[in-house]
């Protein structure tokens, strides 16, 4: 960032500062009297918080089961968290078009919807019968079985609900017939070949109906890089007071993490996701969770796990950034089993999915994976950071150049004969 001097985020800052200046055995200490507080807070509400999703109607019972709404939410106003109505978006579910409120935590940034709701139910029946009736013959019938598989996991989960097999027997289940349908669709991400499923909010136009009112500042690698160099620059000054000086990293990643909002009731009609299965049959699914392709799920989501980052900071005194669903965290190698442990164990009380095992449930580590970068902290007691290509990158850019340079050296051979 070149606007600022000290880019950290006051509250990245407090819990760095935090480490720096108290031994490891106060940090532990202090942890665990603000999980003990959250653990009396959620026996203290426990019927209240029966109560509360009891209340609430089936699809957002499906979404929010497990979650701790009032624990999360005392705590964040213990903690004096900015952003409040981020409890709403949890509560009532995410309107997908409209404005929400300008949160204060944003710069204020303007850009209007170019259709209303009113506008999307009138036009709801044409639109859907040009995407419905638009085959679209995959290359890979990978894509289609990875397709049908998220289905049946979304629905074993309550995200969505179906299948339907007709235009019929949606308007059937929702009551009338003014309802969008959302084209899903398989994005190959990334060096990897990851296949992620998107829901297509542009084609079918739901985009164009949400007005956003402020600009996402996100912590991207260039905050975490600049958090790291925040971190070797203090060990080398001499402002770590106690330890070795040694510090590690890792990436918690929240689990199906857009799937962990709801969708607003009155909004579900307008979340309806469709694809063709293996026979080009269609296939129909109401939506209970917000969508991965949805502007409105983009602007709610981030002020939800900013919330989740915030206290990650100020309650558990872990420093730390967040981007989407990431959150790359820091520790004094001393306290980097206890940091981890803390953070589950916070996520556990409040009900939020999150990886433990796997590429993306790693723990603490002197070189880790972030962002789709690696960082190495095995030197930060020198003062010296290095970022690099994750392992294996560079071998699969290669890669691709050589298949493309044959590709192109055939076409220029087939054009001269």
């Amino acid at each position: 960032p070149m606007d600022t001097i000290d880019h950290l985020e006051k509250v990245t800052s407090y819990a760095l500062d935090y480490n720096l200046k108290y031994p490891a055995e106060l940090i532990k200490v202090e942890r665990k009297k603000n999980l003990l507080l959250a653990k009396l807070v959620a026996a203290q509400t426990q019927q209240q918080e029966a109560k509360l999703h009891a209340s609430f109607p089936p699809s957002l019972q499906k979404v929010l089961a497990g979650k701790r709404l009032l624990v999360w939410k005392h705590l964040l106003e213990k903690f004096e968290f900015d952003d409040m109505e981020v409890y709403s978006f949890m509560t009532n579910g995410v309107k997908l078009v409209g404005a929400h409120d300008t949160p204060t935590c944003f710069p204020e940034k303007l850009k209007p919807a170019t259709l209303t709701q009113q506008d999307l139910e009138a036009s709801a029946v044409w639109r859907r019968k040009a995407i419905v009736g638009k085959h679209r013959k995959t290359d890979d019938p990978a894509h289609v079985e990875h397709l049908e598989q998220t289905a049946q996991e979304e629905l074993d989960m309550g995200f969505m609900e179906g299948p339907f097999v007709s235009e019929h027997e949606v308007t059937e289940h929702l009551g009338h017939n003014n309802w969008m349908v959302i084209r899903r669709f398989v994005l190959v991400q990334g060096a990897e070949l990851k296949l992620r499923p998107i829901d297509d909010c542009l084609e079918a136009q739901l985009n164009r109906g949400f007005t956003s009112t402020s600009y996402l500042k996100l912590q991207d690698i260039d905050y975490v890089i600049g958090l790291s160099l925040k971190i070797a620059e203090a060990v080398v000054s001499g402002k770590q007071k106690h330890g070795t000086g040694n510090w590690r990293g890792k990436c918690l990643d929240l689990s199906k993490a857009y799937k962990q909002l709801a969708v607003h009731p009155s909004h579900r009609h307008l979340a309806v996701i469709f694809y063709h299965d293996k026979d080009q049959q269609p296939r129909f699914y109401v939506a209970n969770a917000l969508m991965f392709g949805s502007t409105a799920a983009v602007y709610a989501f981030n002020r939800v796990s900013r919330s989740l980052w915030y206290l990650l900071n100020k309650m558990l005194l872990i420093p730390c950034s967040f981007f989407y669903d990431d959150y790359p965290m820091f520790s004094p190698t001393e306290l980097a089993e206890d940091a981890d442990a803390s953070a589950s164990e916070l996520l556990d009380i409040l009900g939020w999915r999150h990886a433990r095992t796997g590429p993306k449930g790693q723990p603490f580590a002197d070189s880790f994976n972030v962002l789709g970068c690696n960082l190495d902290l095995s030197k930060v007691a020198q003062g010296e950071v290095v970022a690099g290509n994750k392992p294996g990158r560079v071998e699969r850019l290669m890669e691709h150049f050589a298949r493309r340079s044959e590709e192109h050296t055939s076409e220029l051979q087939s054009r001269e004969t």
